[in-house]
């Protein structure tokens, strides 16, 4: 599963891009992960989604979110890993109208 993170400072524009690079790097069959943690990063993960979701409507697509709670390992500059809670995003991807994304993740 790809994972896809997202900060303060990620462009939501780019971010969705990312989204929809990521689907087509493997022929839109596994789902994604976007984690990120603190409320601006939420903000940005939430907008790029939105928007991801906008251009997947376009070619027929719809991109179903599955919200979870994760831990975040981050180094800080002496070197220590150190443990945070974030959020956790799992994306799938699938036909409008065809049958429910949850399905497909239960499906791999």
């Amino acid at each position: 599963m790809s994972v896809l993170r997202v900060s303060r400072n990620t462009s939501p524009r780019d971010f969705a891009n990312s989204i929809i690079n990521a689907f087509k790097e493997d022929n839109y069959k596994s789902p994604k992960e976007v984690t990120f943690m603190g409320a601006q990063a939420v903000d940005r993960a939430v907008k790029g989604i939105i928007i991801a979701r906008g251009k997947a409507a376009q070619m027929g697509y719809d991109i179903g979110i599955l919200p979870t709670f994760c831990d975040i390992n981050v180094e800080n500059t002496e070197g220590v890993v150190e443990k945070y809670r974030g959020i956790k995003f799992i994306l799938v991807w699938h036909e409008i109208n065809k049958k429910p994304f949850y399905q497909d993740v239960n499906s791999n």
